[in-house]
């Protein structure tokens, strides 16, 4: 059994380290404050820490280092260079847009942390795309590579960040293909929800560079197929038509050979008056009239043809608007007055009857001029003989 001194000592060491311990808490604190400081022509990182040690348990032990969350410097210590203040310096590769950031622990209790965004001169980036096409089919899908350089010496650029949006159609992940290269798929729209004109804009950055923006178009083109291709035609062909003169034109509008559905045509025209009927899949009666004018004038109708998915069909036809004069105005061809149908043969009959008249004129006169020479030489000669016998 102890004696009543021995416990009695024990009972007073316990005091003194329970006291030492809680000096000890009380004591120890989490760092203060923590300052960073880049210096980017050097590439010095300086941390800059505010800690009251207290002895030699008591100090900033570890000290971590990141850029842009990444940890590139893991350093500890086995006490601080001040017991108040102090300062570390870290060689760092950084660029404009890196973010550093510093982690300090406390040997006993406590943690701190500081970052910043560097702050520095920045390149210049270029890029070609390849292929960079003039025309694409609808509904396919091909690879564009997109190659980034530095613009002052074209050096491949890795670690750009790029995104690449399209109006209509869908593109892929954008792939590191390394040495710069970045590859992505392009998939063409459905034709009948779209238009016709493509746009894909490119966004790329990259910490120390200028952004870099890039927008290319192409054509959204149909597949090399007969049945996409609408096709209009018109009956009769018109060449000419009288002023006033009234002709109804039966439209087809077909694709691949077959009458294509389409709700409606767009027709302009000049010099007259036009209705549009529709008569039927894919066909359409038009009826025109012409202006009645004071001059012969060309006219012209144009026909066009439209479906998503289709591509548009044209049709064109110019004729000639011919003045008739001041006379009765004709309203079609078949009214027209036995003179009007057959003007030009009565015109040539009548200048063939006039010639024929003139000629046979000229012989008759011709005939009767030879009798009065041939009477005339008679007296002439009778005259000559009654002087002779005379004599």
């Amino acid at each position: 059994m102890r004696s009543r001194s021995s416990v009695l000592g024990i009972i007073v060491i316990s005091a003194i380290l329970l006291l030492s311990y809680f000096s000890i808490e009380v004591t120890a604190h989490a760092p203060s404050d923590m300052a960073l400081e880049y210096n980017y022509h050097d590439q010095i990182l300086t941390v800059t820490i505010t800690h009251t040690a207290g002895g030699s348990a008591h100090y900033i032990d570890r000290v971590i280092i990141y850029r842009n969350d990444i940890p590139i410097i893991d350093e500890t210590y086995e006490n601080q260079p001040d017991p108040i203040s102090f300062s570390y310096e870290y060689e760092i590769f950084a660029v404009n847009g890196d973010v550093l950031k510093a982690w300090a622990h406390c040997s006993l209790t406590g943690e701190i942390e500081e970052d910043l965004t560097v702050e520095g001169p920045r390149e210049y980036m270029t890029l070609n795309v390849n292929p960079d096409p003039d025309e694409v089919e609808y509904e396919v899908e091909f690879d564009l590579t997109v190659n980034i350089y530095r613009s002052e010496d074209r050096t491949p650029l890795d670690g750009v960040e790029i995104v690449a949006l399209s109006a209509l159609g869908y593109v892929g992940d954008i792939s590191d293909l390394g040495l710069g290269g970045y590859g992505f798929t392009y998939s063409a729209p459905n034709p009948e929800d779209t238009e016709d004109i493509e746009v894909i804009n490119l966004s790329c950055t990259k910490n120390g560079y200028h952004p870099l923006y890039h927008e290319f178009s192409f054509d959204l083109v149909f597949a090399e197929d007969d049945s996409r291709d609408i096709v209009v035609t018109m009956d009769p062909n018109l060449y000419r038509l009288d002023e006033g003169e009234k002709v109804e034109l039966m439209v087809s509008v077909k694709a691949g050979d077959e009458y294509l559905d389409v709700p409606d045509i767009d027709v302009d025209y000049s010099f007259g008056k036009l209705s549009k009927e529709r008569t039927g899949t894919g066909r359409f009666k038009l009826t025109y009239t012409a202006n009645q004018m004071d001059s012969d004038t060309t006219g012209f109708i144009k026909i066009s043809a439209s479906r998503s998915g289709f591509a548009t069909g044209y049709r064109e036809v110019q004729f000639q608007i011919k003045d008739i004069g001041d006379g009765p105005q004709i309203t079609n061809g078949d009214e027209r007055s036995f003179f009007q149908k057959n003007r030009t043969p009565l015109i040539i009959g009548s200048i063939i009857v006039i010639a024929a008249v003139l000629l046979v004129a000229f012989f008759i006169r011709r005939g009767k001029q030879k009798e009065d020479d041939e009477y005339e030489e008679v007296q002439i000669a009778g005259i000559m003989d009654e002087d002779i016998l005379q004599y």
